[in-house]
């Protein structure tokens, strides 16, 4: 993940803070924990071709194990997703659990199952994001989600939480078919209170496996960030714009905008825009453990099986951790220990985790 805005205003944001505390503690500073595999919608792009007929969720006594485990990290932050979160039955249980322990929880959700008392429920717990996807207006939101109905739920869902202590985040996958709509999300996004736009780029796998026309091309990511950033900075909006999938993102924006003194100050800071291998860690329903949420099938542990230490002592955790380890353009890249490239993509594309990524937006 990229936060291009508070990058370019020199800020830290709660989340980062709270990373970067857990991180120094324990190795690890976030975790996506994907609850359920279950979904009730059917959206075209589905990288996890999730459905309702999906994994399950854990018992609630595995749910309380795996956040016993978490608990030891010291206060982290959180995504907990799906499939969709708000199906599995113990849902309410586990972000009790969480907050009483102290972590920063988003609840990543299609935003179709919040109802009065379920925002309520969100708000008395002290959700601290919860995250929506829009892809546009409303006949094209259902035509995506495949569900008739889709968007005016999330409308009604964002209009119920936008004044509350839960701050709200808009996702979108960036495909060809979305991007003219980016700015009508936007747009939204600033009239409603959203204080994060989260754009993840398109990877064609899951229900999006034949969907290879949606990829965007490289100029069409360069001048979709520019053109938002700078809607961003021009106006003094309060919000910030999250770069998911597109680590190089970062260093694009940064060089366009003139803030090569940023990415001196990033790379003696050892931090890295690509966070495979640096702190991140993805949690299945089953308890497996891999280096990211798009690639759970690389297990490098399970949770109920393997201690911390021994999770993050795998070769393959390790190896992408280390910057020095990349091939082809990412291996001679000036900005391989800033960027580190989506190790996500250069698994995908070609078929090794330490190749270059080749969506890379740096000429």
């Amino acid at each position: 993940m990229v936060h291009l805005v508070s990058l370019l205003r020199n800020k830290e944001l709660p989340g980062e803070r709270v990373y970067h505390e857990a991180y120094a503690k324990s190795k690890i500073g976030v975790v996506f924990w994907i609850i359920t595999e279950r979904c009730n919608l059917k959206c075209i792009h589905c990288y996890r071709n999730a459905g309702i007929e999906g994994q399950e969720g854990p018992p609630i006594e595995k749910a309380h194990q795996i956040i016993e485990k978490i608990n030891t990290l010291g206060r982290t932050l959180i995504f907990v997703s799906g499939g969709e979160p708000l199906i599995y039955p113990y849902i309410f249980d586990v972000l009790v659990e969480l907050k009483r322990n102290g972590h920063r929880v988003i609840l990543s959700t299609n935003g179709t199952l919040i109802n009065e008392e379920v925002a309520k429920k969100l708000q008395d717990i002290g959700v601290d994001y919860v995250a929506i996807p829009m892809y546009g207006e409303e006949e094209f939101h259902d035509y995506i989600t495949g569900i008739k109905g889709s968007y005016r739920k999330v409308v009604n869902t964002i209009s119920l939480l936008r004044d509350s202590n839960v701050n709200l985040g808009l996702k979108v996958t960036v495909m060809k078919s979305t991007l003219p709509h980016i700015d009508y999300i936007f747009d939204f996004a600033v009239k409603n209170n959203v204080k994060l736009l989260y754009l993840c780029d398109f990877l064609p796998k899951g229900r999006g496996t034949n969907l290879s026309r949606e990829i965007p091309t490289k100029e069409d990511w360069r001048s979709m960030l520019i053109r938002l950033t700078r809607k961003v900075l021009d106006n003094g909006y309060d919000i910030e714009l999250d770069i998911g999938l597109h680590p190089s993102a970062g260093v694009y924006v940064l060089r366009e905008l003139g803030a090569e003194k940023i990415l001196d100050s990033l790379a003696k800071s050892n931090r890295r825009f690509a966070s495979e291998g640096r702190g991140s860690v993805t949690i299945s329903p089953n308890g497996d453990v891999s280096i990211s949420e798009f690639l759970t099938n690389i297990k490098i542990g399970n949770i109920f099986q393997n201690t911390w230490e021994e999770i993050l002592s795998h070769p393959l955790y390790r190896a992408v951790g280390d910057s020095s380890n990349l091939k082809g353009r990412c291996g001679q890249c000036p900005y391989k220990h800033v960027c580190g490239g989506s190790r996500v993509k250069a698994y995908y594309y070609k078929g090794d985790l330490l190749e270059e990524d080749p969506s890379c937006l740096i000429n």
